[in-house]
């Protein structure tokens, strides 16, 4: 039997044990002037924000620390080396947090908790420093791993774990589709926040902008889903950034004119921000009408939504994972009570097996 095994999907890795000293060396934090960091161990680009914050954060912190020092397992990091011209380095791809903590530890950020008094690094004794500095701790470095090859790996050491939609996409953040679509919503954070309140950068709200980034890029309204599973196989390919940057302008201008039409509390207001509430099927009618006859009708249905307070008119099954039998049945609603003031009695679309 012939080798069952494709080497274009191969990963050339390496499996390393990098003392502490190392790590917290070779790791500098983001800076505003440094992003990424400035080491030789640093952060591949939306990376996601230092979460170990607060008092649960810092225990998370200390717990480490102690690990560390009295030998308890430590999950394994995975780094991804890359040779940037001048010198090799390493992206932090999964271990963020436990490269970070030592650093901060070593650089007195922080201390343990002995006997209900805080202890810095630097207070420890000689001997208890050298322990720490000399643990070593699990690497699996990978060699120019491609970033679907990345996330592939994230999603396959979680497997025995509940993931969301926004894991997958995280995980696989560094694809074109996905980076493509976080660099456009980045730069679209400060006029979206007044219009829905709150930040649509918010790694839970991902899926939602890659899905409406697929559709408008394919200028296939059925492919505006939060499904990871439907998005993967789109994770390569090249966005057109002028369709989804259009996109991204008529929302705002049509919500802009929704906000001066009829006024919404802020709770409500956070509604309008996912994918299978108006978005998408907005975004889909666009795509099939004139842009001044869109927006019209779309501020019509905002406005009567706010009024009733009754969201018949866009209600779907699986709004969240919609395919364009969804979204044809809504349109036909709309359309329906926007030229007779009614619409169709009992048409939600089909259902299907991707509902989530």
């Amino acid at each position: 039997m012939s080798s069952v095994i494709d080497a274009t999907r191969r990963l050339d890795i390496s499996t390393e044990a990098w003392k502490v000293s190392r790590l917290a060396r070779d790791y500098t934090p983001p800076s505003p002037e440094h992003p990424d960091g400035s080491g030789r161990l640093y952060l591949p680009k939306h990376q996601r924000l230092w979460s170990w914050k607060n008092k649960r954060g810092l225990k998370k912190q200390q717990a480490l620390i102690d690990s560390i020092l009295h030998n308890y397992p430590v999950p394994t990091i995975i780094l991804n080396a890359v040779d940037d011209g001048m010198r090799e380095r390493w992206e932090v791809y999964d271990g963020r947090h436990r490269v970070e903590t030592i650093w901060r530890f070593v650089n007195d950020k922080f201390g343990i908790m002995v006997d209900g008094a805080e202890v810095k690094y630097s207070a420890l004794a000689a001997a208890d420093q050298s322990r720490f500095n000399d643990r070593t701790l699990p690497v699996v470095i990978t060699a120019d791993a491609s970033p679907t090859q990345l996330g592939e790996v994230f999603i396959r050491l979680n497997s025995g774990k509940a993931l969301s939609q926004a894991d997958y996409c995280h995980a696989c953040r560094d694809t074109p589709l996905i980076e493509a679509t976080l660099d456009i919503i980045e730069s679209n954070v400060d006029r979206f926040r007044p219009l829905f309140g709150v930040d649509i950068s918010s790694r839970e709200l991902v899926p939602n902008w890659v899905g409406i980034a697929l559709g408008l890029s394919t200028g296939v309204a059925g492919n505006m889903t939060t499904s990871f599973e439907r998005i993967q196989v789109h994770l390569d390919d090249t966005v057109n950034i002028d369709r989804v940057t259009a996109g991204m302008d008529a929302l705002f201008d049509l919500y802009t004119r929704a906000a001066a039409a009829t006024a919404s509390s802020p709770s409500e207001l956070k509604r309008y921000v996912k994918i299978g509430f108006i978005n998408a099927f907005f975004l889909a009618d666009l795509m099939q009408s004139d842009y001044e006859t869109a927006v019209t009708n779309w501020v019509r249905v905002i406005s009567h939504i706010r009024t009733t307070m009754n969201s018949s008119l866009v209600i779907t099954s699986g709004a969240q994972n919609l395919t364009t039998d969804k979204i044809n049945a809504v349109h036909r609603k709309v359309h329906a009570w926007l030229s007779t003031g009614s619409m169709p009695l009992n048409d939600t679309g089909s259902e299907d097996s991707e509902d989530e």
